[in-house]
């Protein structure tokens, strides 16, 4: 099974576990839901495809590299900025949970905040 599915998988049961009253990782299933989010906004945006290799990067930096020449341009609002710059952080954190291990931790005990 590819990255792809099983995060897809992994973020249906959280959904389903979360629906039931069950105590699901609100971290780990929000940079997943992030990730899942980046993979949509480059195909959606860029007709890009992201598979959580960690060549994927490389397209990540395209993606940035567009999006820094845009925000030049249009000059976005601090949140969607925030927004962007969630999503990317969320898929680069996946790459490295599915290529080399590990798991998400709040920095410092401090919430992850929702906007």
């Amino acid at each position: 099974m590819d990255i792809l599915s099983r995060l897809k998988i992994e973020d249906s049961e959280d959904w389903e576990r979360h629906q039931k009253g069950e105590q699901i990782d609100t971290l780990t299933a929000q940079c997943r839901n992030n990730a899942l989010s980046a993979v949509r906004f480059a195909k959606e945006n860029f007709n890009l495809n992201l598979d959580f290799s960690t060549e994927s990067i490389f397209t990540v930096e395209k993606i940035m590299d567009n999006l820094h020449s845009s925000l030049l341009r249009k000059r976005p609002s601090e949140d969607h900025v925030e927004n962007i710059s969630r999503l990317f952080a969320g898929y680069f954190g996946e790459v490295i949970r599915a290529n080399y291990g590990g798991k998400w931790v709040r920095a410092n005990d401090q919430p992850i905040t929702n906007n």
